[in-house]
Parts: C-alpha cells; structure tokens; sequence
C-alpha cells in the first residue's frame, strides 16, 4: 500500500503564478485599450450640425436661406412647420465665442429652414454645455420653422 502526498507548497506556487499571469494579462489589456483610446482621440464633427423636424404633412417649396428672418413672437397668419436643432463644438467660450457660435447656428437653421419651405424662425433656445475643448461640449439650439 503507497500513500501519495500532496504537497501544498506546490499548489500555493502554481496560484500565486496563475494571479500574476492573470494581473499582468489585465494590465496589458487595459493598456491596449488606453493606447487606442488616445490615438484615435475623438473629435467632435467640425462646423454646424443641425437637423429639420416636420411637424405637417404639406411639402412647402424650398426658399432662399437669406429670406429667411428671425422673429420673436409669431406672425399673424402664419403656421409653425416643424422645429430645427443644431449643435456645434467649441475648442473656448467666452461672449465673443458664444455670439460666433450662435450666428454659425443661425446660418446652419436658416439654411435648413428654406430647404424646408419657410418663412422664418424663432428662437425657442441656445445653450452650452460640457467642457470647452472636450468631445462632448456642445452649444446648442432650438428654432420654430414658421410658413
């Protein structure tokens, strides 16, 4: 009759390496991930980004975005057609900035707005958010496409 022993040194060893194999593997990957992260480095898209929102079904022929005014309440006889949102990326703000990102807004809504058939725009709101520079800032705005 053998008896075998096992020895728990030897398993103790072979633990402590596995723990150290796995902990240097979790290292690597993080630093792979960290790599790529801060090569691909994302930006947010350059210029004035906006999108038209019907609200009627009648398709309004387009019109020049230089006819296009801004107004601050509704005009008499006329029809809210849908509503525009447009976002643009700041590196800075300061009241300078924020007037240049509002007028690069304006332009983006108007042009949006005569492709759509209106008349006009109203302002319904414009606001920053996030950290200058960082890919989630953002100055936004909101505007009535009127016919």
């Amino acid at each position: 009759m053998s008896i075998q022993t096992h020895s728990p040194h030897r398993s103790n060893n072979s633990q402590t390496l596995r723990a150290i194999y796995q902990n240097l593997l979790g290292l690597i990957i993080i630093g792979i991930i960290l790599f790529i992260g801060l090569w691909l480095n994302p930006q947010g898209p350059q210029g004035p980004q906006g999108i038209y929102l019907p609200q009627v079904e009648t398709v309004y022929a387009p019109t020049q975005p230089s006819s296009i005014t801004l107004v601050n309440t509704l005009p008499k006889d006329s029809q809210v057609i849908g509503l525009i949102n447009t976002s643009l990326h700041f590196n800075q703000l300061s009241t300078a900035q924020e007037q240049s990102l509002f007028n690069a807004s304006l332009n983006k809504a108007k042009q949006l707005a005569a492709s759509a058939g209106g008349n006009a725009i109203g302002l319904v709101q414009a606001n920053a958010g996030g950290s200058a520079g960082s890919p989630l800032d953002t100055f936004s705005t909101q505007f009535l496409v009127i016919h």
